[in-house]
């Protein structure tokens, strides 16, 4: 049986307890009454002297049935102190059922909070282990020949979010994905730096349109892609339109001077990805399928590495790693490309 279930038993036998208790005192004062009405009867009998022979038989016929009464309610206590008693033993043995199976529970409370600890401990290593790589790789990088003048970083940057989920296409969770990236910026150091904008519902002639009118640094579609590397943006009626990665290459090419990276959070967007760095600095695209958990973890954290000031390279890496520290795995499902010449570890968007 489970807890809830031994306390209900637990609660029912306390009331039918309380019941037959109830039930003795009021035979308990039925017997006392009868027992004094007795009494009475036998103390009239001692102090009259002179009584006739039939005023004799009817107080002594009075008397018997009286005392038979008590006799009968004391009986009748009697039953209900032994149901009493019956009652009492089941009920202490459910009280020792439930000590038990609480008991369990406590045991099985500590376990599970001693496993969380313990995975708590092992992802904060593991988080620290991640930064003292991160710091080598800083210190690593100020003294490269290759270290830039980060002043000439912009104050503030745009991360445009194009979210596209056609009516016809399996539901996604963009929103979701959207406010972890918006929550994860919001707590990085530079949270200032980024300005998070987004575009729900987009449409193909959209795309140039919401790009013209925040001039992002960071353009990020989030949203369906086919297995021939066509995107699915969203028709007038709300079903789904394929844009081509030539096409979406092509449109891009208009921006390049404005827009730095492109990140594809849809399945099979590698080939997208490949295209627009003809065109653009860099590129992030899926080499596969990926589901609304990899596609929200992964870009928050890389936003979120962004934020603090990480190089594109470390961003990226930082975001692989969170799959893993989330135990989501596929971290290879993310790929990252660039222009020819360009080097991710050099590309940084916010001030350090």
């Amino acid at each position: 049986m489970s807890i809830s279930s031994y306390r209900s038993s637990v609660e029912r036998l306390q009331r039918e307890i309380a019941e037959l208790r109830r039930q003795r005192d009021n035979e308990y004062a039925q017997q006392l009454r009868y027992q004094k009405d007795a009494h009475s009867v036998m103390s009239r009998l001692s102090s009259s002297s002179n009584i006739s022979a039939s005023s004799l038989q009817s107080y002594l016929r009075d008397l018997q049935n009286k005392q038979n009464s008590a006799h009968q309610h004391e009986k009748r206590v009697t039953d209900f102190e032994r149901r009493i008693a019956d009652k009492g033993a089941e009920l202490n043995r459910n009280l020792g059922y439930l000590e038990r199976e609480l008991d369990n529970q406590r045991h099985q409370q500590e376990q599970a909070d001693k496993r969380r600890r313990d995975d708590e401990k092992r992802h904060q290593q593991a988080i620290s282990r991640e930064l003292d790589k991160q710091l080598q790789a800083h210190r690593e990088m100020s003294r490269s020949k290759f270290s830039i003048d980060l002043t000439t970083l912009p104050d503030k940057i745009t991360v445009l979010f194009l979210g596209s989920n056609p009516l016809d296409q399996s539901a996604l969770q963009l929103d979701e994905e959207a406010r972890a990236i918006d929550r994860m910026v919001r707590q990085a150091e530079h949270r200032d730096a980024i300005n998070f904008k987004t575009w729900w519902a987009t449409r193909p002639q959209d795309l140039l349109q919401a790009i013209n009118e925040n001039n992002p640094t960071i353009v990020h579609f989030s949203g369906h892609g086919d297995e021939h590397g066509n995107l699915v943006f969203q028709g007038h009626q709300g079903e789904s339109r394929l844009v081509t990665p030539e096409a979406i290459s092509a449109s891009l090419a208009t921006v390049s001077e404005s827009v730095d990276l492109v990140f594809f959070n849809a399945c099979f967007s590698e080939t997208q990805a490949s295209l627009i760095t003809n065109h653009i600095k860099a590129a992030i695209g899926m080499s596969d399928a990926v589901d609304d958990d990899v596609a929200r973890v992964f870009a928050a954290q890389f936003y979120s590495s962004v934020g603090f000031g990480r190089s594109l390279q470390t961003a990226f890496e930082q975001a692989r790693a969170a799959l893993l520290l989330e135990g989501i795995g596929q971290d290879e499902l993310p790929v990252l490309m660039t222009a020819t010449e360009i080097d991710p570890a050099q590309i940084y968007f916010v001030t350090a």
